[in-house]
This record gives C-alpha cells, sequence and structure tokens, in this order.
C-alpha cells in the first residue's frame, strides 16, 4: 500500500469517526429535548391537578349528591378529567425516569487502544459510537412514544375540561 492509499483510507477514516460522532450527539441531544418537554408538561400538570383539587372540594360540598341532569354531566365530566389529568402526568413522569444512555467507554481499554495507528483509531470509535447509538435510539423512541401518549392524554384532558367548563355554566344557568 503506498502513501497515497493509506492516506486517503485514513481520510475515509477520520471522516466516519466524524460523522458517527455527529450521530452520537444528535441523539444525546434529542434525549434532552425529549426529557426537557415531558419535564415541562409535567410541572404545568401538577400545577392544574393541584388546581383541581380546590374544585373537587367545591364539587364535593356543592354538586354531591346530584340532583339534576347536570350536576350529574358536571360529576361525569370532573371524573374524566381528574383520571386523564393522572393518566397524562404518570405518563410525562415514566418518561422523564432516569434512564441509562449508552456512553461512550474510558477505561484501560481505551488507552492501549491508542497504541494502534490513527487508521484503527478513528474506525474503532466509529464502530464503538455506531453501537452506542443503535441502544440510544432505542430508547429514545421508547421514551418518544411514551411521549407521544402523554401528549394524547393531555389532548384528552383538554376535552374533558371544555366539557366540565360548559357543564358548569350549564349547572348553574338552570340551578
Amino acid at each position: 500500500m503506498n502513501d497515497e492509499t493509506k492516506n486517503d483510507d485514513a481520510e475515509k477514516a477520520a471522516a466516519l469517526y466524524q460523522y458517527a460522532k455527529d450521530v452520537y450527539d444528535e441523539e444525546l441531544k434529542r434525549y434532552n429535548r425529549i426529557d426537557d418537554k415531558a419535564f415541562k408538561l409535567l410541572s404545568v400538570l401538577s400545577i392544574f391537578i393541584g388546581l383541581f383539587g380546590f374544585i373537587l372540594r367545591w364539587l364535593a360540598e356543592e354538586i354531591i349528591p346530584p340532583e339534576s341532569l347536570y350536576a350529574w354531566i358536571v360529576l361525569i365530566s370532573s371524573s374524566g378529567l381528574l383520571i386523564a389529568s393522572c393518566v397524562s402526568w404518570w405518563l410525562m413522569f415514566r418518561v422523564i425516569e432516569v434512564s441509562d444512555l449508552q456512553k461512550m467507554p474510558l477505561d484501560r481499554g481505551v488507552f492501549d487502544f491508542f497504541k494502534n495507528d490513527l487508521h484503527d483509531i478513528h474506525q474503532g470509535f466509529a464502530e464503538t459510537f455506531e453501537e452506542a447509538n443503535q441502544t440510544n435510539r432505542k430508547l429514545n423512541d421508547k421514551k418518544a412514544k411514551t411521549l407521544s401518549f402523554g401528549y394524547k392524554g393531555i389532548f384528552t384532558t383538554a376535552i374533558f375540561f371544555v366539557i366540565f367548563i360548559i357543564a358548569v355554566c350549564l349547572y348553574y344557568w338552570f340551578k
């Protein structure tokens, strides 16, 4: 193998390494974005559920036992609202629970590996990044899927909230 071919192979290995590292870094950013979204939504849901607790106290005093159709609608919609809120909260909590991303190793083996030539080092690290990326992508896909279910839960919560507000208005209108 001549020097020009070795240089070409080294440049290819360096480019492969950089590409693999960029993909790995992007997967780490995706992990953080998913967690950030879930944390924000979890915070909003926690506040909402806390405030809804005061409304449930009002319901217990004002509506129970339900004596009209509108009181029943308020009671049923508030139950659906509470259940949907709690399910959404639980899903968002599941997204942010601690999970380990595969990290790049740094041990005695890595130091020994650096005794190889630069082409082999780039090639080896590119393969390690690729393995870590597959594991991290599976984890991120699972988190993203749970986040998507959480969004659907929040949408369901919003629907129950609108029904609840309409039901309360009707209850007081016809009281």
